[in-house]
């Protein structure tokens, strides 16, 4: 590396003597050859830049200095992902997507009803039947004879006995005759028991 250093800096200067001899020439010969020396010099000159500029290329080249860029050439674009403005791209981000104003509006969902009082769902229960007569027989057992109200009643249905806006129990719909129509309850009555007037509906689902 030095070796090459001492020939770059030995080059540069044989340059610098021819240059100052050959400007001591013209100076010599101004008054006599000038347009034709001035013509020659200017050629010199331009060769001793050319030479020096190749000169600082191999040198630039060899020592491994890369030279300064011009300042005509484009400024480089970083292609790396982490030089991308993020806080443009959140910026941009928070505003959302467009709105679509042909997009039908979403239909809103039904608002449930409040739910009735357990009280109030048996008092406000249709009257099916009513218990015309209650009996307690040793051979047939506990059963009573109701008048129909509604006619969609049919055997096999369940009914309530509705006393005082609560359900003192059920009765099973066993028959319907042009006689009358007989119920069984659906489990015995010991203290408290039906009579006669006693209210018979649909027993209202449990909420």
């Amino acid at each position: 590396m030095d070796t090459i250093k001492i020939l770059f800096g030995l080059v540069a200067a044989l340059l610098v003597g021819a240059l100052v001899h050959s400007w001591k020439d013209f100076k010599v010969a101004r008054g006599k050859e000038l347009p034709e020396k001035l013509s020659e010099q200017r050629i010199e000159i331009g060769l001793i830049n050319d030479v020096r500029a190749k000169m600082k290329e191999d040198r630039d080249r060899i020592t491994g200095v890369t030279p300064p860029k011009s300042l005509d050439e484009p400024p480089e674009v970083s292609t790396d992902a982490s030089a991308v403005d993020l806080a443009a791209i959140d910026a941009a981000s928070s505003l959302g997507d467009p709105v679509d104003d042909s997009a039908p509006a979403p239909t809103p969902e039904p608002v449930p009803a409040p739910k009735m009082d357990r009280a109030a769902a048996i008092a406000a229960a249709p009257v099916v039947a009513k218990i015309v007569e209650w009996a307690e027989d040793p051979s047939f057992g506990q059963f009573a004879t109701v008048d129909v109200i509604d006619s969609k009643l049919t055997p096999g249905t369940v009914v309530a006995i509705r006393r005082n806006n609560g359900i003192l129990g059920r009765l099973k719909i066993v028959e319907i005759t042009a006689e009358g129509t007989l119920a069984n309850p659906v489990a015995a009555f010991t203290e408290v028991k039906p009579q006669k007037g006693d209210l018979l509906i649909i027993e209202p689902p449990l909420e």
